[in-house]
Parts: structure tokens; C-alpha cells; sequence
């Protein structure tokens, strides 16, 4: 029969908790990050992300955490001086269910504009307007989002068709049923969507 698992916890404050069950805990490795404890009932599970980021567990078996972040920044510079400064990519999205908490991120930056912007996530097309298959001709470059759940031009992809495209999650004020959108690589974006492979991280 296997053991529990202890751990040694911290009280900050002048006041100690009335019960174990109101305390949090938290753990910094040597990095800097930090790591909560997630607490149901009499139980804390890890659930391995950063501090701050949104994990989810995708149909292949692979997990994965998110997290986005506000600036006016440039496709290039948020992939390699943003996310890839931070150990992680610049990630792409493989289900509705995660454009939809990224576009919902989004929203609480700017929740009143009545004008277009968007966050840049990972995939650059690979044909040009001329091929009828445009939308479904692309490439993941974080090496581990696979799929083209996300992409249903029916639901929640606007696809635009243009010379050297790559994906956005963007609002649109007129369309906001649709979470996504491409773009032109060389522009300009409203922010961007860092994440990495939670096992790979390991």
C-alpha cells in the first residue's frame, strides 16, 4: 500500500489558519516559478502549471498551459523576444475550447472596443489564395499541436486568404461569434499567446 506524501509548508502573517483546509500552498522552484496546489474538499492535487497559466489536456494525450499577454508587438517579436525568452513557445491552438478561453482572455484586456484586434498564436499558411484549399493548408511550428479542430470556418474561424497569412485570435465587432482569424504575418498584433508541452517541461 503506497504511503501519503508529506510536505512542509510556511505560514506568512501574524495569524496562523483555523484549519489546514484554509491554507494555500505554493511552491517556488529555482527558477522563479511558482506552482499552486489546487484544493478540492480535504484534497490538493498539482496541477503542473506556472503560476498563472491555464492548462488543458488535449484528445492526443498531450497537456499543455497557456497564457496570454497585452502588448502591441509584432508576430517575430512575440515568438522569439516574448515566449521563447521564457522557456515556452508561441503555441497553437487545437480545439474551439481553447480559442474560446483565449479570446475570453483577450476580452478582459479591451471589453469595450468597438474596433478589431487580436493576439498571435502559432500556424503560418503554406498555399496561396489560387488553391481552393488555402484554410486547410498550414503548419504547427510548436512541435507538438497537431489538427485542424480549431479551424471550422463554420463556427469560429474567419478565414482570411492572403500571401504570407498566419493565425490570430481576434474580436470582431461585427462577427463575434468567430474567435479566429488569419492575418498578415508581417503585421502588427494587440498581443500574443505564449504556452508549452507540460510533459516535455518536465
Amino acid at each position: 500500500m503506497d504511503k501519503p506524501s508529506n510536505f512542509q509548508t510556511v505560514i506568512t502573517g501574524t495569524s496562523c489558519p483555523s484549519s489546514y483546509t484554509d491554507m494555500d500552498f505554493k511552491v517556488t522552484i529555482p527558477s522563479g516559478d511558482t506552482y499552486s496546489w489546487k484544493k478540492t474538499g480535504n484534497l490538493w492535487s498539482l496541477n503542473g502549471c506556472r503560476e498563472g497559466w491555464k492548462r488543458f489536456n488535449r484528445t492526443d494525450g498531450i497537456s499543455v498551459c497557456m497564457k496570454t499577454f497585452l502588448a502591441r508587438i509584432d508576430r517575430y517579436d512575440a515568438r522569439v523576444n516574448k515566449c521563447q525568452s521564457m522557456g515556452t513557445d508561441q503555441i497553437g491552438v487545437a480545439s474551439v475550447e481553447e480559442s474560446q478561453w483565449i479570446h475570453e482572455q483577450m476580452m478582459q484586456y479591451e471589453p469595450t472596443t468597438n474596433a478589431s484586434f487580436a493576439f498571435w498564436t502559432d500556424v503560418s499558411f503554406t498555399e496561396n489564395c489560387k488553391s481552393a484549399n488555402f484554410c486547410n493548408n498550414f503548419t504547427w511550428k510548436d512541435g507538438y499541436t497537431t489538427g485542424t479542430a480549431a479551424l471550422n470556418t463554420s463556427t469560429n474561424f474567419d478565414c482570411k486568404c492572403g500571401a504570407n497569412y498566419c493565425l490570430t485570435v481576434a474580436y470582431f465587432p461585427g462577427n463575434t461569434t468567430k474567435t479566429m482569424t488569419s492575418a498578415f504575418c508581417n503585421g502588427w498584433g494587440d498581443g500574443y499567446v505564449c504556452g508549452y508541452n507540460l510533459k516535455k517541461s518536465v
